[in-house]
């Protein structure tokens, strides 16, 4: 048994879905608008905390020439330890904020459709990633020099 149906009854099976989605699409352009522009905010967010990373490093460099600088028996070698241990704390403070944003970003990036998606997920720059690698270069660096320190008696 084959039913066949009308133009007109094909017709509005196509067009229902069509005047059903017109409130959606509204909310979806809205919803897409406010994703695309928490992106462009997160890029901001991320630069600054990109240049805050980079002056705590610059801190962190000049903390570590200063104590190697010290004689061993200055009296302030224990206050230098702790203003480098904190900037290393607050440089890896800052890194789970960077990891947060790009993690925010990359969930709202799976939000939008695919045309929007190559338009508005960052690119990583290149000086990001450079500056990223030295700043792990340096971390590693700190880390075999405070092992070195420990041994000492």
């Amino acid at each position: 048994m084959t039913i066949f149906f009308g133009p007109s009854v094909v017709l509005y099976a196509a067009l229902i879905p069509m005047m059903g989605s017109a409130p959606d699409s509204k909310e979806s352009i809205e919803q897409n608008a406010e994703i695309k522009i928490t992106l462009r905010l997160n890029t901001l967010h991320t630069k600054q905390v990109l240049m805050q990373f980079e002056n705590l490093l610059q801190r962190e460099t000049d903390l570590q020439t200063s104590l190697r600088a010290l004689d061993t028996t200055d009296g302030r070698i224990a206050e230098y330890q702790k203003l480098l241990q904190d900037a290393q704390t607050d440089l890896q403070t800052i890194k789970k904020k960077l990891i947060a944003l790009e993690v925010e970003n990359a969930k709202l990036a799976k939000q939008l459709p695919k045309r929007d998606q190559e338009e508005e997920t960052p690119k990583p720059a290149e000086r990001s990633d450079r500056l990223l690698e030295k700043i792990l270069q340096r971390l590693e660096r700190i880390e075999k020099r405070l092992e070195k320190m420990e041994r000492r008696p």
